[in-house]
């Protein structure tokens, strides 16, 4: 099993705590700027003999909670880490009275979503996860715009999700942007620069070349994060992400448990 789990410990060892992710998740890298995200929220480590054998991640706002990431590295599977795990993050969520707890899980993850069900999850949507390299060389006919920043006339075209999303435009770590052709709004997505990925990511143009979107994001891109995860749930975009020949990389189950 386990002999140790930590909440919110003082300090973690970075080398160990990617080591161990890059074990449970091959193909999701945590960045140093998501690495500080996760240490600034809920979030617990188990350890056997002084080495990490996984850890979950909690973040929450006033009426709800989202587990961000629960991993156990695959040599300590099946000896009951995860259920605890999901166990401390559900009643640290009833602690602060939110009104559901949600996550997002692979939809073929059989054994994870049986595990999710368990502890009264339901799935409530799908989305797909799609991946590009974000082009090199910029274009003009798009640009991407922080939505604070937006004149008057096109902030008030903008849909209303796009508009509540406006508060999580946290620069660095996070970008929300509309995304402007031919003088009228095409789309929106929150970015984060660090993982790199969208989500969400809508586009309301179904005339847009998806190629240009992709270059105006490539504006606010790091150096060397250039392999980009667009994951949503919008049919429209999804068509428009597929016609443009974008890969799809999987289809994702959000899971939702209420009380």
């Amino acid at each position: 099993m386990f002999d140790r789990l930590e909440h919110n410990p003082a300090t973690i060892d970075a080398a160990a705590f990617h080591k161990t992710n890059d074990l449970c998740f091959p193909a999701e890298p945590v960045g140093r700027v998501e690495f500080e995200q996760y240490r600034s929220v809920d979030h617990w480590i188990a350890y056997n003999n002084d080495e990490m054998i996984g850890f979950a991640v909690l973040s929450h706002n006033s009426h709800s909670a989202h587990i961000r990431r629960i991993g156990v590295i695959p040599s300590m599977r099946r000896r009951g880490i995860g259920n605890r795990f999901m166990t401390l993050m559900l009643e640290r969520a009833k602690s602060m009275g939110v009104e559901y707890v949600d996550l997002l899980v692979q939809s073929d993850n059989r054994g994870a979503i049986a595990l999710y069900e368990a502890f009264g999850f339901t799935e409530v949507d799908q989305s797909v996860q799609f991946v590009t390299t974000l082009p090199t060389s910029g274009r003009s006919e798009c640009t991407g715009v922080p939505v604070a920043d937006l004149p008057t006339e096109l902030a008030r075209s903008l849909p209303r999700a796009a508009i509540n999303l406006a508060s999580h435009h946290d620069p660095p770590r996070a970008h929300v942007l509309a995304f402007i052709a031919d003088g009228a709004v095409a789309g929106y997505a929150r970015f984060a620069p660090d993982f790199p990925g969208c989500s969400p990511f809508v586009l309301v143009d179904q005339a847009v070349d998806v190629h240009d979107i992709l270059s105006s994001i490539g504006e606010f891109a790091l150096l060397g994060k250039t392999r980009l995860k667009i994951t949503t749930d919008d049919p429209r975009t999804i068509s428009l992400l597929a016609a443009a020949g974008v890969e799809q990389n999987y289809a994702l189950s959000r899971m939702e448990r209420r009380g």
